[in-house]
């Protein structure tokens, strides 16, 4: 695991109320060895991770631990060095645009553009989720 920390706060009866009805849902977001590389320094170090339906999951760590970095290449925003990542049954990045279509995403703080109007704003978030007539 890379130098990020990474905490589940796991709901398990949701997921053993799955398990006994016999139909567990597949886990949302799978990640297998992700590695990072930004020029010489290694930002994420093989970090395996599933998130399984029903969980609620957050990352913990210092600046410069690999948090947005990791969040990033499971978005499809950023290309990995290494690894396997699998976003609502999606292949990232190959399939990243699909997947991001089916998740929600709430930044710490907001990242609109203050020289653009309210619907420049939203016509350029729309294109990121792939939005055609955004």
């Amino acid at each position: 695991m890379s130098a990020a920390l990474a905490t589940a706060l796991h709901t398990p009866t949701t997921t053993a109320h799955a398990a006994i009805a016999g139909n567990e849902r597949p886990s949302p977001l799978v990640i297998r060895g992700l590695v990072k590389h930004y020029g010489d320094a290694e930002v994420v170090r093989g970090i395996d991770l599933e998130v399984r339906a029903g969980e609620c999951f957050t990352l913990l760590g210092p600046n410069g631990a690999g948090k947005t970095t990791t969040l990033r290449c499971a978005l499809g925003l950023a290309a990995p060095s290494a690894g396997t990542i699998r976003l609502c049954g999606e292949p990232v990045p190959e399939r990243a645009r699909e997947a991001r279509m089916r998740v929600g995403i709430v930044p710490q703080m907001d990242n609109l553009d203050p020289d653009f109007t309210c619907a420049e704003n939203l016509l350029v978030y729309g294109r990121y989720f792939g939005l055609k007539d955004a």
